[in-house]
Protein backbone atom coordinates (compact mmCIF):
# COMPACT_ATOMS: atom_id res chain seq x y z
CA UNK A 1 0.00 0.00 0.00
CA UNK A 2 1.42 3.40 -0.95
CA UNK A 3 0.61 6.72 0.64
CA UNK A 4 -1.71 7.34 -2.32
CA UNK A 5 -3.81 4.34 -1.23
CA UNK A 6 -3.86 5.38 2.42
CA UNK A 7 -7.16 6.28 4.02
CA UNK A 8 -7.55 10.04 4.50
CA UNK A 9 -7.09 9.68 8.26
CA UNK A 10 -3.46 8.66 7.74
CA UNK A 11 -2.68 10.60 4.58
CA UNK A 12 -0.45 13.63 4.08
CA UNK A 13 -3.38 16.02 4.52
CA UNK A 14 -4.02 14.68 8.02
CA UNK A 15 -0.33 14.90 8.93
CA UNK A 16 -0.18 18.47 7.68
CA UNK A 17 -3.31 19.39 9.64
CA UNK A 18 -1.88 17.79 12.81
CA UNK A 19 1.44 19.63 12.37
CA UNK A 20 -0.41 22.90 11.88
CA UNK A 21 -2.47 22.29 15.03
CA UNK A 22 0.67 21.49 17.04
CA UNK A 23 2.38 24.63 15.72
CA UNK A 24 -0.62 26.70 16.82
CA UNK A 25 -0.62 24.99 20.22
CA UNK A 26 3.09 25.76 20.72
CA UNK A 27 2.42 29.31 19.55
CA UNK A 28 -0.21 29.69 22.24
CA UNK A 29 2.30 28.66 24.89
CA UNK A 30 4.90 31.00 23.44
CA UNK A 31 2.46 33.92 23.65
CA UNK A 32 1.47 32.90 27.17
CA UNK A 33 5.10 32.87 28.30
CA UNK A 34 5.71 36.29 26.76
CA UNK A 35 2.63 37.63 28.54
CA UNK A 36 3.63 36.08 31.86
CA UNK A 37 0.77 33.56 31.94
CA UNK A 38 3.14 30.57 32.08
CA UNK A 39 6.56 30.18 33.66
CA UNK A 40 9.53 30.30 31.29
CA UNK A 41 10.76 26.98 30.00
CA UNK A 42 10.97 24.67 27.01
CA UNK A 43 7.74 25.41 25.14
CA UNK A 44 8.00 22.50 22.73
CA UNK A 45 8.71 19.98 25.49
CA UNK A 46 5.76 21.25 27.55
CA UNK A 47 3.46 21.12 24.55
CA UNK A 48 4.48 17.55 23.81
CA UNK A 49 3.86 16.48 27.40
CA UNK A 50 0.39 18.02 27.38
CA UNK A 51 -0.53 16.48 24.03
CA UNK A 52 0.86 13.08 25.05
CA UNK A 53 -1.10 13.24 28.31
CA UNK A 54 -4.32 14.05 26.48
CA UNK A 55 -3.71 11.27 23.96
CA UNK A 56 -2.96 8.84 26.78
CA UNK A 57 -6.16 9.52 28.67
CA UNK A 58 -8.16 9.24 25.46
CA UNK A 59 -6.54 5.90 24.67
CA UNK A 60 -6.95 4.46 28.17
CA UNK A 61 -10.44 5.81 28.62
CA UNK A 62 -11.54 4.22 25.36
CA UNK A 63 -9.64 0.98 25.98
CA UNK A 64 -11.22 0.36 29.38
CA UNK A 65 -14.49 2.24 28.75
CA UNK A 66 -13.75 4.06 31.98
CA UNK A 67 -13.61 7.79 32.76
CA UNK A 68 -11.09 7.34 35.58
CA UNK A 69 -8.02 8.08 33.38
CA UNK A 70 -9.70 11.22 32.10
CA UNK A 71 -10.66 12.36 35.59
CA UNK A 72 -7.12 11.67 36.86
CA UNK A 73 -5.68 14.07 34.29
CA UNK A 74 -8.31 16.77 34.60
Amino acid sequence: MTHHDSPPLYGPESRNAARKAMTQFVGGFTRGIRQGEFPKGDVIARSRVIVATLEGWLLLGNLYKDRAPIEAVM
